[in-house]
Protein backbone atom coordinates (compact mmCIF):
# COMPACT_ATOMS: atom_id res chain seq x y z
CA UNK A 1 0.00 0.00 0.00
CA UNK A 2 1.60 3.15 -1.31
CA UNK A 3 0.14 6.37 0.83
CA UNK A 4 -0.01 10.27 0.54
CA UNK A 5 3.10 12.01 2.18
CA UNK A 6 0.82 14.59 2.81
CA UNK A 7 -2.16 13.49 5.03
CA UNK A 8 -0.24 9.80 5.40
CA UNK A 9 -4.21 8.28 5.05
CA UNK A 10 -5.25 8.22 1.66
CA UNK A 11 -3.89 5.78 -0.94
CA UNK A 12 -2.28 7.26 -4.02
CA UNK A 13 -1.03 6.43 -7.47
CA UNK A 14 1.80 5.04 -8.51
CA UNK A 15 2.91 8.28 -10.68
CA UNK A 16 1.47 10.64 -7.69
CA UNK A 17 3.18 11.32 -4.25
CA UNK A 18 -0.23 12.55 -3.19
CA UNK A 19 -3.76 11.16 -2.93
CA UNK A 20 -6.18 12.57 -5.14
CA UNK A 21 -8.04 14.49 -2.32
CA UNK A 22 -4.87 16.77 -1.98
CA UNK A 23 -3.92 17.05 -4.84
CA UNK A 24 -7.62 18.61 -5.40
CA UNK A 25 -7.13 21.08 -2.43
CA UNK A 26 -3.45 21.93 -3.58
CA UNK A 27 -4.70 23.61 -6.72
CA UNK A 28 -7.90 25.08 -5.19
CA UNK A 29 -5.40 27.09 -2.71
CA UNK A 30 -3.27 27.76 -5.34
CA UNK A 31 -6.08 29.38 -7.41
CA UNK A 32 -7.53 31.11 -4.88
CA UNK A 33 -4.23 32.83 -3.87
CA UNK A 34 -3.84 33.89 -7.43
CA UNK A 35 -7.29 34.84 -8.21
CA UNK A 36 -8.56 36.86 -5.51
CA UNK A 37 -12.04 38.40 -5.13
CA UNK A 38 -13.12 41.97 -4.14
CA UNK A 39 -15.34 41.61 -0.74
CA UNK A 40 -17.32 44.51 0.39
CA UNK A 41 -18.65 44.76 4.08
CA UNK A 42 -22.49 45.92 4.09
CA UNK A 43 -24.90 46.69 7.55
CA UNK A 44 -28.04 44.23 6.97
CA UNK A 45 -31.18 46.51 6.76
CA UNK A 46 -33.26 43.89 9.64
CA UNK A 47 -30.32 43.43 12.25
CA UNK A 48 -27.61 45.67 11.71
CA UNK A 49 -25.09 43.27 11.70
CA UNK A 50 -22.14 43.38 9.33
CA UNK A 51 -21.16 41.07 6.95
CA UNK A 52 -19.74 40.54 3.59
CA UNK A 53 -20.44 40.01 0.23
CA UNK A 54 -19.24 40.09 -3.43
CA UNK A 55 -21.59 43.24 -4.75
CA UNK A 56 -20.51 46.83 -3.67
CA UNK A 57 -23.79 47.82 -4.30
CA UNK A 58 -27.12 46.19 -2.38
CA UNK A 59 -30.53 47.74 -2.83
CA UNK A 60 -31.91 46.06 0.43
CA UNK A 61 -28.49 44.33 2.10
CA UNK A 62 -29.69 41.52 4.48
CA UNK A 63 -27.18 39.12 5.92
CA UNK A 64 -27.58 34.79 5.67
CA UNK A 65 -29.44 34.65 8.98
CA UNK A 66 -32.10 37.02 8.24
CA UNK A 67 -32.20 35.80 4.69
CA UNK A 68 -32.68 32.12 6.27
CA UNK A 69 -35.34 33.16 8.62
CA UNK A 70 -37.50 34.89 5.33
CA UNK A 71 -37.41 32.42 3.35
CA UNK A 72 -38.65 30.54 6.45
CA UNK A 73 -41.26 32.76 6.92
CA UNK A 74 -42.28 33.24 3.67
CA UNK A 75 -42.78 29.52 2.34
CA UNK A 76 -46.03 28.63 1.29
CA UNK A 77 -45.36 25.14 0.96
CA UNK A 78 -45.50 22.37 -1.66
CA UNK A 79 -47.81 23.75 -4.75
CA UNK A 80 -50.04 25.94 -2.88
CA UNK A 81 -52.19 27.47 -5.85
CA UNK A 82 -55.37 25.90 -6.83
CA UNK A 83 -55.62 23.83 -10.59
CA UNK A 84 -57.54 24.36 -13.46
CA UNK A 85 -59.93 21.86 -14.64
CA UNK A 86 -59.95 21.61 -18.15
CA UNK A 87 -58.48 23.34 -21.47
CA UNK A 88 -55.18 21.85 -20.47
CA UNK A 89 -53.31 21.85 -17.83
CA UNK A 90 -53.09 25.35 -16.26
CA UNK A 91 -53.40 27.33 -12.50
CA UNK A 92 -56.84 28.73 -11.70
CA UNK A 93 -55.13 32.41 -11.55
CA UNK A 94 -53.43 32.22 -14.82
CA UNK A 95 -56.54 30.77 -16.04
CA UNK A 96 -58.68 34.22 -14.74
CA UNK A 97 -55.99 36.40 -15.80
CA UNK A 98 -56.70 35.11 -19.65
CA UNK A 99 -60.48 35.66 -19.61
CA UNK A 100 -60.20 39.02 -18.23
CA UNK A 101 -57.63 39.51 -21.09
CA UNK A 102 -58.78 37.10 -23.75
CA UNK A 103 -55.84 36.14 -24.60
CA UNK A 104 -52.83 34.24 -23.75
CA UNK A 105 -50.36 35.06 -20.95
CA UNK A 106 -46.77 35.19 -21.83
CA UNK A 107 -43.48 33.11 -20.30
CA UNK A 108 -42.64 36.49 -18.85
CA UNK A 109 -46.01 37.61 -17.30
CA UNK A 110 -46.45 36.13 -13.73
CA UNK A 111 -49.80 36.73 -11.81
CA UNK A 112 -48.79 37.78 -8.64
CA UNK A 113 -51.83 37.72 -5.38
CA UNK A 114 -51.63 40.83 -3.44
CA UNK A 115 -52.61 39.32 0.02
CA UNK A 116 -49.86 36.77 -0.72
CA UNK A 117 -52.91 33.55 -0.01
CA UNK A 118 -52.50 31.67 -3.37
CA UNK A 119 -56.11 30.54 -2.59
CA UNK A 120 -57.82 34.13 -3.09
CA UNK A 121 -58.30 33.86 -6.81
CA UNK A 122 -60.98 37.13 -6.59
CA UNK A 123 -60.14 39.86 -9.01
CA UNK A 124 -59.52 42.11 -6.90
CA UNK A 125 -56.61 40.23 -5.37
CA UNK A 126 -54.76 39.47 -8.53
CA UNK A 127 -52.40 41.60 -10.73
CA UNK A 128 -49.96 40.67 -13.80
CA UNK A 129 -46.13 41.81 -13.61
CA UNK A 130 -43.08 41.04 -15.36
CA UNK A 131 -41.47 37.80 -13.87
CA UNK A 132 -38.11 39.80 -13.11
CA UNK A 133 -40.28 42.77 -10.92
CA UNK A 134 -42.44 39.46 -9.48
CA UNK A 135 -39.04 38.22 -8.04
CA UNK A 136 -37.99 41.53 -6.90
CA UNK A 137 -41.38 42.59 -5.18
CA UNK A 138 -40.86 38.86 -3.38
CA UNK A 139 -37.32 39.76 -2.30
CA UNK A 140 -38.73 43.35 -0.74
CA UNK A 141 -42.21 41.41 1.20
CA UNK A 142 -39.42 38.91 2.45
CA UNK A 143 -37.56 41.58 3.95
CA UNK A 144 -40.27 43.41 5.23
CA UNK A 145 -41.37 40.35 7.02
CA UNK A 146 -38.44 39.98 9.18
CA UNK A 147 -38.53 42.95 10.13
CA UNK A 148 -42.42 42.59 11.66
CA UNK A 149 -41.07 39.32 13.17
CA UNK A 150 -38.34 40.89 14.68
CA UNK A 151 -39.89 43.94 16.16
CA UNK A 152 -40.77 41.88 19.30
CA UNK A 153 -44.60 42.48 18.63
CA UNK A 154 -46.64 40.08 19.95
CA UNK A 155 -49.09 40.25 17.06
CA UNK A 156 -46.51 39.87 14.07
CA UNK A 157 -48.57 38.00 12.17
CA UNK A 158 -51.95 39.89 12.16
CA UNK A 159 -49.68 43.23 11.47
CA UNK A 160 -48.31 40.71 8.36
CA UNK A 161 -51.15 40.34 7.10
CA UNK A 162 -52.88 43.81 7.77
CA UNK A 163 -49.23 45.63 6.07
CA UNK A 164 -48.92 43.19 3.05
CA UNK A 165 -51.20 44.56 0.57
CA UNK A 166 -50.48 48.35 1.52
CA UNK A 167 -46.88 47.50 1.00
CA UNK A 168 -47.15 45.91 -2.26
CA UNK A 169 -49.63 48.92 -3.57
CA UNK A 170 -46.65 51.37 -2.05
CA UNK A 171 -43.56 49.41 -3.87
CA UNK A 172 -44.96 49.38 -7.05
CA UNK A 173 -45.72 52.76 -7.51
CA UNK A 174 -42.43 54.11 -6.06
CA UNK A 175 -40.53 51.20 -8.63
CA UNK A 176 -42.57 52.18 -11.22
CA UNK A 177 -43.49 48.82 -12.03
CA UNK A 178 -46.01 48.36 -14.48
CA UNK A 179 -49.20 46.62 -13.50
CA UNK A 180 -52.34 45.01 -15.08
CA UNK A 181 -55.03 45.43 -12.63
CA UNK A 182 -57.52 42.92 -13.35
CA UNK A 183 -60.43 44.31 -11.19
CA UNK A 184 -59.96 47.32 -13.26
CA UNK A 185 -60.71 45.94 -16.71
CA UNK A 186 -63.70 43.54 -15.22
CA UNK A 187 -65.06 46.86 -14.18
CA UNK A 188 -64.70 48.89 -16.87
CA UNK A 189 -66.00 45.63 -19.29
CA UNK A 190 -69.04 45.67 -16.52
CA UNK A 191 -69.92 49.34 -17.23
CA UNK A 192 -69.77 48.81 -20.45
CA UNK A 193 -72.80 46.63 -20.45
CA UNK A 194 -74.09 48.57 -18.24
CA UNK A 195 -74.35 51.48 -20.21
CA UNK A 196 -74.70 49.09 -23.54
CA UNK A 197 -78.07 48.33 -21.41
CA UNK A 198 -79.18 51.52 -20.17
CA UNK A 199 -78.49 52.96 -23.98
CA UNK A 200 -81.40 50.22 -25.37
CA UNK A 201 -83.62 51.25 -22.96
CA UNK A 202 -83.08 55.03 -23.64
CA UNK A 203 -83.68 54.37 -26.93
CA UNK A 204 -87.04 52.30 -26.56
CA UNK A 205 -87.90 54.70 -24.62
CA UNK A 206 -87.27 57.65 -26.64
CA UNK A 207 -88.99 55.33 -29.35
CA UNK A 208 -92.17 55.13 -26.93
CA UNK A 209 -92.35 58.62 -26.30
CA UNK A 210 -92.12 59.19 -29.40
CA UNK A 211 -95.29 57.01 -30.79
CA UNK A 212 -96.86 58.17 -27.81
CA UNK A 213 -96.42 62.50 -28.95
CA UNK A 214 -97.46 61.69 -32.96
CA UNK A 215 -100.55 59.94 -31.14
CA UNK A 216 -101.32 62.40 -29.22
CA UNK A 217 -100.76 65.12 -32.06
CA UNK A 218 -103.30 63.28 -34.44
CA UNK A 219 -105.55 63.08 -32.30
CA UNK A 220 -105.67 66.94 -32.02
CA UNK A 221 -105.82 67.45 -35.37
CA UNK A 222 -108.68 65.17 -35.37
CA UNK A 223 -110.40 67.19 -32.67
CA UNK A 224 -110.19 70.24 -34.53
CA UNK A 225 -111.66 69.27 -37.68
CA UNK A 226 -114.36 67.91 -35.87
CA UNK A 227 -114.90 71.96 -34.35
CA UNK A 228 -114.29 73.34 -37.40
CA UNK A 229 -116.83 71.22 -39.31
CA UNK A 230 -119.43 71.45 -36.67
CA UNK A 231 -119.22 75.34 -35.69
CA UNK A 232 -121.28 76.66 -39.19
CA UNK A 233 -123.73 74.04 -38.82
CA UNK A 234 -124.56 75.02 -35.22
CA UNK A 235 -124.48 78.97 -36.34
CA UNK A 236 -127.45 78.07 -39.44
Amino acid sequence: MVMCIRCGVNERTKDRRICRQCKNKHVNDRYHSTHKRTVYNHTCSVCGDYFTAWRKKITLPICNVCRNLSKTLCKNGLNPYENAKGDGYCWMHRRIAEKILKRKLNTNEVVHHMDNDPKNNSLINLIVISRSKHGSLHYFLRIQRVIIEKSMNENAENCWNTLIVPMTTAWLETAGVKVIKLWEIGQSAAEHLNNASADALHDEGSETMHGASDRSSTEDEDIVQTTTVESPASES
